[in-house]
């Protein structure tokens, strides 16, 4: 059965490639999102810094995102007692690249973050630092120059390379009076605040910030708030991989019934030559059978493809990190498994519909 099913291939070559591709498509999009998905909560797992100190709260404007905010410089003010800091955020581009620059009190910003500075601390306007990663990435140092554009060009010497084990890393920090430059819009207020406090609900208790439509985000909530998010979208994809793959098995179904349409002259002289209606049943599923497989290969290549693709997209446009990419035995057979599910019941239902079929298998008979 197995040659009578690679000859129907074969024969039938147009359509048997559009079986391929359906089933490729729908395994690559299952795969790359499944992969993608895992390589953001292994991400955030392994976030450090800023993203997992208990001690340290971030107050954010509740309407709008980090980078739109405005916290007035009065509540800054107003936080006495606690160490506290407001950070300026701002994009630049760097040859169309995107880049986040953090305005800070250095003074400050030494207290409120546990990090470590080679070199020296800008004292200047044209002075700034580099994450480290930022400057392995691209192979800079302290005295190198860098220039940015945000509405102009401005250049910058590195002063210092900080690693901080957290998101200043991949950016550039400076002083608040350069940020000020950088983004007149903000005056006198701030992206957002940091607070690092050894008593968590005593800030939580006293800090009110209603009036000021602003909130209070503690460090660890972030990262279990975007760990949770992370492992709902990736508990959803299961879904959404089911409703792809019944998309797959209709589009197979169908080419497969087509298949079955046009091959009735094989199908009548195949009955002549005694092969029974089970027979002729089971060509075709493994006619489906061969070609979901086949579909379901170059899908995974394609889908490691589109991973990849998606993780160097975060950095290269995103300015985030490359995502981790993991190769999962048990993706590998979870996509394998839906590829032979669709074409073993693509090739079942392209038989159920039994016109082809029925009418081979009637002709014959009633001769």
């Amino acid at each position: 059965m197995n040659i009578l099913a690679l000859k129907s291939i074969l024969c039938n070559s147009k359509r048997s490639l559009h079986v391929v591709i359906a089933v490729a498509l729908c395994v690559s999009i299952i795969y790359s999102s499944f992969v993608v998905a895992d390589g953001f909560v292994r991400r955030v797992e392994s976030m450090t810094g800023g993203y997992t100190l208990t001690n340290l709260f971030f107050i954010v404007d509740d309407d709008v995102t980090t980078l739109e905010s405005s916290i007035p410089d009065l509540v800054l003010e107003s936080l006495t007692g606690i160490d506290t800091q407001g950070v300026i955020q701002c994009e630049v581009k760097i040859d169309n690249e995107v880049f986040d620059i953090w305005g800070v009190d250095f003074e400050k910003f030494r207290t409120v973050r546990s990090l470590r500075i080679t070199g020296d601390v800008p004292d200047a306007k044209d002075e700034i630092l580099i994450g480290s990663k930022l400057a392995e990435i691209y192979g800079v140092g302290v005295g190198s120059t860098v220039v940015v554009s945000r509405g102009g060009d401005y250049e910058f010497i590195i002063s210092g390379i900080l690693s901080s084990s957290g998101q200043f890393d991949y950016g550039f920090v400076s002083s608040l009076e350069t940020a000020r430059v950088l983004r007149p819009d903000l005056m006198n207020s701030f992206s957002f605040l940091e607070i690092k406090s050894d008593e968590p609900s005593k800030v939580q208790d006293d800090l009110d910030l209603t009036e000021f439509n602003l909130k209070l985000v503690q460090g660890l909530g972030m990262q279990d708030y975007l760990l949770g998010l992370a492992k709902e979208v990736k508990r959803d994809l299961y879904l959404v991989s089911i409703v792809i793959a019944s998309l797959s098995l209709v589009s197979v179904a169908h080419t497969m019934f087509k298949i079955l349409g046009d091959s009735m002259q094989d199908l009548l002289v195949l009955r002549s030559l005694g092969v029974t209606r089970r027979g002729l049943i089971q060509t075709i599923i493994a006619d489906s059978i061969i070609l979901s497989l086949f579909g379901g290969i170059f899908g995974l290549i394609l889908g490691n493809v589109f991973a990849n693709a998606a993780s160097l997209f975060s950095f290269l446009v995103l300015r985030t990190v490359f995502l981790p990419i993991k190769y999962d035995p048990l993706l590998f057979l979870y996509c394998i498994s839906v590829s032979l599910i669709v074409g073993i019941l693509g090739g079942l239902v392209s038989t159920l519909l039994k016109r082809p079929v029925k009418e081979a298998y009637g002709a014959l008979k009633s001769v």
